[in-house]
């Protein structure tokens, strides 16, 4: 509920123009350039789990191949739901398959794993934002060049490619408290600013595009992203033998409903926005209800 009243009043403060064009875009660099790699910075670097070994390896394919199993399921259903226009079935299988791995991942895994399953979850997310910069990025877009390949270089993932080496040298200890205090207090913000701004980028989408036209669409969305992608998940990892912390991660990772930049990217890379929106906000609303019966169906049938 905290991750969803979040949004709510991120969508309300873009409703009542608290927030504006200007002020939604640098809030978003914020996130991004600052808040968020501080926070990623804070759950790796001193991240006795991801010590394991062989385990950091395991976490990219988790992502990488959690993505490009959604890609390719949604693809060929989306046919089944009234998307036989190859843009269109391109657009559904870009959205459908990349979940949100962050924002809405984080503060779920936080309170139930702790904060060590929360730097496994994090470096997962180089997997998928592997796949969604390049293959994604063909997909939604027919082409593949250069410069999606120069996206995949972001301040996020900058931040993990450090925070690997520092952990796994153990070399936290240089580093002086005042400046882990601080990056402490920049992550801690970046959740609950990130998802307001979620909430506010939502809704300034939904008042541009008609939502409740074409129904199939956002029940085929619902269907594969919060009913068979997550069964699919959870029963592999049911009978691949992996590290604790990972199975945790990956757990979190399957129940959770469409990522927002998706609708973002298809903008730019000239796939369906109306797709798009309605696979996004349809999951995301519904997953209110899935994400914890998910979470508990794993958990009991893992055994934990």
């Amino acid at each position: 509920m905290p991750v969803f009243l979040l949004m709510s009043s991120g969508g309300l403060a873009r409703a009542l123009k608290w927030i504006n064009d200007a002020g939604e875009q640098a809030l978003l660099k914020l996130v991004v350039n600052l808040l968020y790699p501080a926070f990623i910075f804070s759950a790796v670097a001193n991240n006795e789990s991801l010590r394991m070994k062989g385990l950091i390896i395991s976490a990219v394919l988790t992502g990488f191949l959690f993505v490009m199993i959604g890609y390719a399921l949604c693809y060929f259903a989306a046919p089944l739901f009234g998307m036989k226009e190859n843009a269109e079935r391109r657009t559904f299988s870009f959205t459908g398959g990349i979940y949100n791995y962050g924002y809405f991942a984080i503060p779920v895994c936080t309170p139930l794993f702790g904060l060590e399953t929360v730097g496994v979850l994090l470096v997962i997310s180089v997997g998928v934002e592997l796949a969604m910069w390049s293959f994604g990025i063909l997909i939604v877009s027919g082409e593949f060049n250069r410069r999606s390949l120069k996206r995949m270089i972001t301040p996020p993932l900058v931040a993990i490619l450090i925070a690997i080496p520092v952990n796994l040298l153990g070399v936290t200890e240089i580093i002086p408290g005042f400046v882990e205090s601080t990056l402490d207090l920049l992550g801690r913000s970046a959740i609950p600013i990130g998802l307001i701004m979620i909430g506010a980028t939502m809704w300034q989408l939904m008042t541009k595009e008609p939502l409740f036209t074409r129904p199939s669409i956002a029940l085929g969305a619902c269907l594969m992203r919060l009913g068979v992608l997550p069964l699919v998940l959870i029963t592999a990892y049911a009978f691949i033998p992996s590290p604790l912390p990972l199975r945790e991660a990956a757990l979190v990772h399957a129940a959770m409903p469409c990522g927002v930049l998706p609708v973002v990217l298809t903008r730019v890379y000239g796939g369906r926005t109306n797709i798009a929106l309605r696979t996004v906000v349809s999951t995301c609303l519904v997953s209110l209800i899935t994400i914890p019966l998910w979470i508990k169906f794993g958990i009991s049938w893992y055994g934990w």
